[in-house]
């Protein structure tokens, strides 16, 4: 595999292709390619979860390989619950394996414990650890394999709705917080997600000193000792997403801010020096 050139930008969760996605057209994410020499999609970069969605998902893929393709840019692609056949690549280590960078579905053992659709599969993804030894056991690696097997068994289960715009999106939302329990579980993931990445890390990847992942929507920088996860959100409804950006032994989190039609690179939220890690 190709080493990403600095500067690095690392994107997730674009979502491309689905009703709830803030994307309407995929050209709103190009000045996010600008000034960068490799761009990380970090998963769920495009629709494949659904069928109804796929066909727009692929197209707007195509259009953001091209485009960085004319613009000379590296597009590295990792696997995510909703794309988990878009690339064989489901994780890389940068900067002397300082940084990992993973979508966070390995994060859970039934990737998303707040959806349905895993909570339907529970017994049949169980399955799928126990014949590798079972999940206490496996390697990092072997971790991500399940979880991609998961996510392409549950892609298969139909969406409950076609509708786009602002009423697919806030139908979107309700199928996602109904009933409240599923609310509740989703609060519950969020609270526990950052003690599982630190907990991740420690276990797997000890050298490692930053996790950036996505996955749960919720855009958020945790710390421990010398050591952060960093939740780079969502471009879809209710989500802020946010981005990373490595250059010269620097990692930078900024917002993604929308002016007008485009998302553009906005505050900074967070500078970690590298080399202190």
């Amino acid at each position: 595999m190709m080493e990403p050139e600095e500067p690095i930008r690392i994107l997730s969760d674009l979502h491309l292709g689905h009703p709830a996605s803030t994307i309407l057209d995929v050209c709103a994410v190009f000045p996010l390619l600008e000034g960068v020499r490799s761009v990380i999609f970090n998963g769920d970069t495009s629709e494949q979860k659904h069928k109804r969605f796929r066909v727009k998902g692929d197209q707007d893929l195509r259009e953001l390989r091209a485009h960085c393709g004319a613009k000379d840019i590296q597009a590295h692609f990792l696997t995510g619950n909703h794309d988990p056949a878009i690339t064989s690549l489901n994780h890389m280590e940068l900067c002397g394996g300082k940084v990992l960078v993973t979508h966070g579905d390995v994060l859970f053992r039934h990737v998303s414990p707040w959806s349905l659709g895993y909570e339907l599969k529970r017994d049949e993804i169980d399955n799928l650890y126990d014949r590798r030894g079972g999940f206490e056991n496996l390697s990092f690696e072997d971790r991500l394999a399940v979880v991609k097997e998961a996510s392409i068994l549950v892609r298969k289960n139909p969406m409950k709705h076609s509708r786009q715009g602002v009423r697919g999106k806030l139908i979107h939302v309700f199928l996602n917080i109904w009933p409240p329990s599923r609310l509740l579980s989703i609060l519950r993931t969020w609270l526990s997600a950052p003690r599982k990445a630190f907990a991740l890390m420690e276990r797997y990847r000890p050298g490692a000193a930053i996790l950036v992942h996505g996955h749960m929507h919720r855009r958020c920088i945790a710390r421990r000792n010398n050591k952060a996860v960093i939740d780079t959100g969502a471009f879809q409804a209710f989500a802020r997403p946010s981005l990373v950006d490595i250059s010269g032994g620097e990692l930078v989190v900024r917002k993604v801010v929308r002016r007008r039609e485009a998302f553009v690179p906005g505050k900074v939220l967070a500078r970690f020096e590298l080399a202190e890690l």
